[in-house]
């Protein structure tokens, strides 16, 4: 459902979705990386480092992945 919303671009319930499927699955990488693109559309930048990096640390460590990390931890 997560992923429906943002392509509705409906970021408050794809923000709700992703963060309850991360409450029952909390490993599921790709689920840290749609936040961290969620997180990042509502301008939360500081939060979707956060996300972006778990991503990573959970295996979504592929190019996109870092690209998107680098550009969400680098700014103020």
């Amino acid at each position: 459902l997560g992923v429906i919303a943002m392509r509705r671009a409906e970021w408050p319930v794809a923000e709700r979705e992703l963060r309850a499927e991360l409450v029952v699955n909390p490993g599921w990488a790709t689920a840290y990386a749609n936040l961290a693109i969620v997180l990042r559309r509502e301008e939360r930048l500081a939060e979707a480092c956060e996300a972006a990096q778990q991503a990573i640390a959970l295996g979504k460590d592929d190019g996109a992945a870092r690209a998107e990390a680098e550009r969400d931890c680098s700014t103020p």
